[in-house]
């Protein structure tokens, strides 16, 4: 059994009530429901699956009750997102719109089950909110027990609540963006001059490099980025004003260098999380958007993968 199969298996596989078991694969797009689905494991043509694999490779498929087994067992899908993303096992949390718009995000390939997901936990919960919400309004849209001014006015509330928990969801988003901005501009600073000492020795190293010839400098930048001049190139970075001759980038990339060398793992990781941060931060906003609000139409969401 592929580590991908098992990784699918959730409350469908327990033949909870509701779902019906075949040897033959059924898809349906038309129910709106969440669902965790495996890129690698799509069937071209066939349209989209509205269910969970087993774990004896046949399919599952509830044509209700999938919201309550997601919510109720939601830790666990978390989970399985976590244990899933990155490399080839990565999964798309995807949510099928009546509007025939859909929301198909990849977890980034930084994700790693053994660093911090809360990024992935909540980019999955509004993917669920919206989806979960656009199951329930398509099911009062599709009962013809309901009438029509019930069936709007149910919807206007499932709509209003989706919508709170999104916008909530997107504060929280971007609060995680901007206190993240604040530690990654921090550790991307060179360590301030202990004391009046080292003040002086970096501006006479800032002299130094400011009397150079330009045609000397591209060699200096080399040897800064390999690591030979140190002391001038934390000298450089530390400048209250701008260096001369625009090498500025050239010394922050020399700088990048540095930190590759000297702070390989944290230089990685500062670089995962703003990779997952910036996902989280765009999935959010676009289900905000992709959401109905009263008075005002639902923006389709770009089609896009993170």
């Amino acid at each position: 059994m592929s580590p991908s199969r098992v990784a699918l298996l959730l409350a469908c596989a327990l033949a909870a009530p509701g779902c019906v078991s075949t040897t033959n694969p059924v898809f349906n797009s038309s129910v709106a429901e969440p669902y965790l689905y495996s890129e690698y494991e799509n069937q071209p043509g066939l349209g989209v699956p509205d269910t969970l694999v087993g774990a004896t490779g046949e399919v599952r498929y509830c044509q209700a009750g999938l919201p309550q087994l997601v919510k109720a067992r939601q830790e666990q899908a978390y989970a399985a997102i976590a244990r899933t993303c990155g490399g080839k096992d990565r999964y798309v949390l995807r949510g099928e719109m009546i509007s025939d718009a859909t929301l198909p995000w990849r977890a980034p390939a930084s994700c790693n089950p053994n660093h911090n997901t809360d990024e992935i936990h909540k980019g999955a919960l509004a993917l669920m909110t919206i989806a979960t919400a656009q199951a329930r309004v398509h099911r009062y849209q599709r009962d013809v027990r309901i009438a029509a001014p019930v069936a709007v006015e149910e919807s206007d509330k499932v709509w209003t609540a989706a919508a709170e928990s999104a916008d909530q969801i997107a504060i929280e988003a971007q609060a995680i963006h901007d206190e993240f901005t604040a530690y990654e501009r921090a550790f991307y600073l060179p360590p301030p001059a202990k004391d009046a000492v080292e003040q002086l020795a970096d501006q006479e190293a800032r002299q130094w490099l400011a009397s150079q010839h330009p045609d000397q400098l591209p060699a200096i930048i080399r040897q800064m980025i390999d690591g030979d001049l140190p002391s001038l190139l934390i000298a450089a970075l530390r400048a209250p004003f701008p260096l001369p001759h625009n090498i500025g980038p050239q010394v922050s990339a020399a700088w990048l260098a540095h930190l590759g060398r000297t702070q390989g793992e944290a230089l990685q990781r500062v670089k995962d999380r703003r990779e997952r941060v910036d996902w989280l931060k765009m999935i959010t906003l676009q289900v905000a958007t992709a959401i109905p609000r009263k008075n005002q139409p639902a923006v389709a969401p770009v089609r896009r993968v993170a």
